[in-house]
């Protein structure tokens, strides 16, 4: 679900480890439609884009797998 809780227009954070940047590099472009649509949805319905893709996860009995960024406190 990472890539889709990106908004539209959006890009990756230079920051990340170069292997994701390299993968959303090429991902994002190819998800903008989606996340667009998931984003006019969660406005319609006044919710998150995050709310919105996991009811699409629940409903389509799917598991997001959760991502932590930061690994400390652990």
């Amino acid at each position: 679900m990472g890539i889709l809780t990106i908004p539209p227009g959006t890009e990756p954070k230079k920051t990340a480890p170069r292997l994701r940047i390299t993968l959303f590099q090429q991902l994002i472009p190819k998800t903008e439609f989606l996340r667009i649509g998931m984003k006019s949805i969660a406005k319609k319905r006044i919710k998150t884009q995050v709310q919105v893709e996991l009811n699409w996860c629940r409903a389509n009995k799917a598991s997001p797998i959760p991502e932590k960024e930061h690994l400390s406190g652990q």
